[in-house]
């Protein structure tokens, strides 16, 4: 997929190791469910078990960047929970992210026929609680002491659509 700028290339087992990296990166992990280090060969396990899912690698020119995802995809519900970290430090705050966003949301909606996204937000992460509130997303439920659970849904996605689009260009 491309746009905005940046491409989404599905995950492959070369670019296993640099996610490894910015995942176990403490800007990255102090966000995430599992903190711990993730070995090598963790990662490969991980990769090769990956089912009902799409994880994508964003790429800026030819520079990998960042990683998102729909995992946990459900046709029948018609849904599916969205991850997202910039790996790189000098892509953070330009707008990558963003534009990923909307070529993975555009995916789950148009291609996948999704009627609801997920995301599973740490609730200390200020930055990532606006930018899924800028999104369109809804704040449903607390899931534990640490996270949140917020949703978008295909109508509120694509009345804001256009708005995020203008964002962009």
């Amino acid at each position: 997929m491309n746009g905005f700028g940046i491409s989404l290339v599905p995950l492959a087992e070369e670019n296993v190791e640099l996610v490894r990296q910015w995942r176990n990166s403490q800007a990255i992990a102090h966000f995430m469910e599992f903190q711990g280090e993730i070995s090598k060969e963790d990662q490969i396990a991980w990769f090769r078990s990956l089912e009902c899912c799409h994880y994508f690698v964003i790429y800026v020119a030819d520079t990998p960047c960042g990683l998102i995802d729909l995992k946990r995809i459900n046709l029948d519900s018609k849904s599916a929970e969205a991850g997202l970290f910039i790996g790189e430090k000098q892509f953070m705050g330009t707008g990558i992210a963003l534009g990923a966003s909307v070529l993975v949301l555009d995916f789950a909606f148009d291609e996948l026929q999704l009627e609801v996204v997920t995301a599973k937000v740490h609730k200390e992460n200020r930055e990532a609680i606006g930018y899924n509130q800028l999104i369109g997303f809804q704040k449903k439920e607390a899931m534990d002491a640490k996270f949140e659970c917020w949703q978008l849904e295909r109508t509120t996605y694509m009345k804001s659509r256009q708005r995020l689009v203008n964002f962009l260009s």
